[in-house]
């Protein structure tokens, strides 16, 4: 059995319905701080680091998912170049 559940409605809608915090106010702070630390020109700031830091866990492993997934992929592909 398959069942497809559409739900038409905005991200804040969803969250409210789910009973999730409203993060638009993270949001906005977050990048305003983010903007400040870029136009001051901060020594060492590194917009990739400050949004590792920011990001999940699951969403870093993501990444070296990725990462392994393209690996793999040039890998297969350099193997196939070698068998013709």
């Amino acid at each position: 059995m398959k069942v497809n559940i559409s739900i038409d409605g905005s991200p804040d809608e969803v969250r409210a319905f789910f009973g999730w915090p409203p993060v638009a106010q993270l949001h906005e702070e977050l990048l305003r701080k983010m903007q400040e630390q870029m136009a001051s020109g901060a020594p060492g700031f590194d917009p990739a680091s400050v949004m590792k830091n920011m990001m999940p866990e699951h969403l870093q492993n993501m990444m070296s998912m990725q990462q392994a997934f393209w690996q793999q992929m040039a890998t297969q592909g350099e193997k196939k170049d070698k068998d013709k």
